[in-house]
């Protein structure tokens, strides 16, 4: 318009791909965009099915729930084309596990299976040669993996001295290293190597699994080689499937995993085909689905840092363009969308046990048009909302109740009667208002349970309070049981006794 003055503009608005609901979700959310061209998409096709929701408590959960309607979809009709979308590559990961183990077949485009990228390749090798000193694949991997200076030469020393003598060949770096006069420079870099290895092995019995992996993480600066080497994103992308595989050892130890069986499975993963090009089923970035289209979309981890993006939330073209890719997104599928989160995302670090908070774009989208979850979640608000569940920092994939008898999240629970009119919006807020100041009055009757103040809890027996922390409108306990072990809690939640 600008280059050529009077020129006559055209508007594509009719769409022919998607049913009219979706449609109108699409366009819901991407209006609320500034830099764009007004219009309004419209459709010959049916009005179709409005979109299903679903909140999970934890990822392995929203999974298993998406792989459930995958299954009964498949079984309903084995010709349907399903495509899992999400915004980063780490995100995968579960759902891939899930598809793994319930032997439905799919192909991941625009990437690789999560067990067998590079970097996770790389931390697994570590793993292996710590538990297992005479695996060489693994060494040979990881010998020089961050660079340090052990070349092609002293590799090539290594394998002939472990030949000759029929040894492992770490036995043979040792040999090496110890008899070498004068050791020369990457004989020297070689020991130490074999120092650090030596540490790990003696931390291996004293660490979990997710803080041995942080161990090795700091020793060989592994994160900063890949900011070094790799551009921003890319290596933004890298740390987000390390920060995963880290989740995913935690996941593996609560489920009450041996190593053994954690590197197993990894390495079936990483070994199965997941290119099959007559799969119904497809993994993908949103980023990755431009073009495409699907019979059936899943839109998955729809929480806000994820998408939107975090690094995108402090600029408003970026925000703009997250909405774009959104709006992209849900105008995959062509007859079937669901969209899905996750209650609590993390489970292992500082923010274990936090819940996390729904995507700004699902409450930019008609209510009427979605099914499965009610207005907290779609409530975006920068305070922390508090779970009617706790989640522990040392089993996050196991769910156990706060309230034993407060019955599922609202999340789960039947969706509440949307107010449609001035009089029935008055009379919701007025409910709610009811509500929170009897709750209000309900905590100032609560004693305020202090660092050292001994506590009972239904479920984890009698206990010790070992930190109290606010964040955002709730409080957060650090509580270590005699029998349970050390466990993080809401407090307004977590119906502790003072003893």
């Amino acid at each position: 318009e600008k280059d050529f003055p009077g020129a006559q503009i055209y508007k594509l608005e009719q769409n022919y791909r998607s049913t009219a609901n979706i449609l109108r979700v699409a366009g819901a959310v991407v209006e609320n965009n500034i830099e764009r061209k007004g219009k309004i998409l419209w459709t010959a096709n049916a009005r179709g099915h409005v979109v299903t929701c679903h909140c999970a408590y934890a990822p392995r959960d929203e999974a298993a729930w998406v792989t459930s309607r995958i299954k009964e979809a498949l079984k309903e009709n084995p010709d349907e084309r399903i495509a899992i979308l999400y915004r980063a590559n780490f995100l995968s990961r579960n759902f891939e596990d899930l598809l793994n183990e319930e032997g439905i077949p799919y192909a991941i485009v625009g990437s690789v299976a999560f067990f067998g990228r590079m970097e996770v390749k790389d931390l697994l090798a570590y793993l292996r040669i710590i538990f297992n000193p005479e695996d060489d694949v693994a060494l040979l991997r990881i010998i020089n993996t961050p660079p340090r200076g052990i070349g092609p030469a002293t590799v090539d020393l290594i394998t002939e001295a472990a030949l000759a003598k029929g040894v492992p060949m770490l036995e043979a770096a040792r040999a090496l290293v110890h008899t070498a006069k004068p050791a020369g420079r990457p004989l020297k870099t070689l020991g130490g190597f074999l120092q650090l290895v030596d540490k790990w092995c003696a931390l291996r019995e004293k660490l979990s699994l997710p803080e041995l992996l942080e161990t090795v993480l700091k020793d060989t600066q592994y994160q900063e080689m890949l900011r070094l080497h790799e551009t921003a994103d890319e290596a933004e992308s890298r740390i987000a499937n390390i920060e995963e595989l880290i989740r995913a050892a935690a996941e593996s130890q609560s489920r009450g995993e041996s190593l053994t069986e954690f590197l197993d499975r990894a390495s079936l993963a990483s070994e199965l085909d997941h290119l099959d090009p007559d799969a119904r089923v497809i993994l993908m970035t949103l980023h990755s689905a431009k073009g495409l289209e699907f019979d059936t979309v899943f839109l998955v981890a729809m929480e806000e840092g994820l998408f939107p993006h975090i690094q995108s939330l402090g600029c408003r073209e970026d925000l703009e363009e997250e909405r774009r890719l959104c709006y992209v997104g849900i105008t995959r599928a062509k007859k079937k969308l669901y969209l899905t989160r996750s209650l609590f995302r993390k489970n292992y670090g500082p923010d274990a046990g936090l819940p996390s908070r729904p995507s700004r774009f699902l409450s930019e989208m008609p209510p009427e048009l979605l099914e499965g979850w009610d207005a907290e979640d779609l409530d975006f608000s920068p305070s922390i909302k508090s779970p009617e569940y706790r989640i522990s920092n040392t089993s996050g994939a196991h769910r156990e109740a706060a309230e034993v008898d407060s019955g599922p999240p609202a999340s789960l629970r039947a969706a509440a009667p949307q107010p449609r009119t001035i009089a029935e919006l008055r009379a919701y807020l007025e409910e709610h208002k009811q509500k929170s100041a009897a709750t209000k009055e309900k905590n100032a009757a609560d004693p305020i349970l202090e660092p050292g103040m001994r506590v009972h809890h239904e479920q984890f027996g009698d206990g010790i309070v070992l930190s109290r922390q606010r964040v955002g409108n709730e409080v957060k306990l650090v509580v270590t049981f005699s029998r349970a072990g050390k466990k993080s809690l809401i407090e307004r939640y977590a119906k502790l006794k003072v003893l």
